[in-house]
């Protein structure tokens, strides 16, 4: 039967487990987290759909204030479908550079509620075959410059081969469900500012942090 791993009935304990796993798969990889990251999904992912997201992303998708994420998994498992392609809608609040106002418990979206609707989206050789540009991050940060690619596969069946690439932006080839989603992505969320430049500092990010030293 197939699984959704945290989709219902998640709690501190497995958080807890989850996490040393993901401490253990690191330790023995000895290289950074997309390594790991393969690692437990060949593990524990290979008879289940495997959900990745960021701690900055909520994922939205079609009949998602009614529907749970089983709904989902239940029609694109009927359907032989291997990969759900999404993208980051990057949230923010305004203005922008006193960054939003948060307190635990809080709905991200109320905090920060505004995003631009600019886009440009082209198809690409590899999975999941669609490339999404602009934004808030690109009208503010990136304009004249290289930009970042929004496209991402946060779902995906871990028992047919699947496999991420550049984080989650790409996958080796599946295919691709007709459902697609939207990643609300909360970076901007609090002082980030001050976060930012601690990531730029640490410089662990791709690209040594280019986008960080941006922001």
């Amino acid at each position: 039967e197939d699984q959704a791993e945290g989709a219902d009935g998640y709690d501190e304990q497995a958080r807890r487990d989850l996490l040393r796993v993901y401490e253990i798969a690191l330790s023995r990889s000895g290289t950074p987290s997309e390594d790991a990251r393969q690692r437990l999904i060949e593990r524990f992912g290979r008879r289940s759909w495997c959900l990745y997201l960021d701690v900055d992303e909520q994922m939205v998708f079609p009949g998602s204030d009614g529907l749970t994420l089983r709904h989902l998994i239940r029609y694109l498992s009927e359907r032989g479908h291997e990969a759900v392609r999404g993208f980051m809608l990057d949230m923010y609040a305004d203005p922008l550079h006193e960054g939003a106002s948060y307190e635990a418990g809080m709905e991200p979206a109320k905090a920060c509620p505004w995003f631009d609707n600019r886009f440009r989206v082209w198809g690409q050789l590899s999975a999941p075959y669609v490339r999404v540009e602009g934004g808030m991050r690109n009208r503010v940060f990136m304009s004249g410059t290289s930009r970042p690619s929004l496209g991402k596969v946060p779902l995906f069946r871990g028992d047919r081969e699947v496999k991420l690439l550049a984080s989650s932006h790409k996958v080796t080839p599946a295919v691709v469900s007709d459902v697609t989603c939207v990643l609300l992505h909360f970076k901007f969320l609090g002082p980030y500012v001050e976060r930012f430049s601690e990531e730029a500092m640490r410089g662990e990010h791709s690209d040594q942090a280019r986008l960080y030293i941006k922001y």
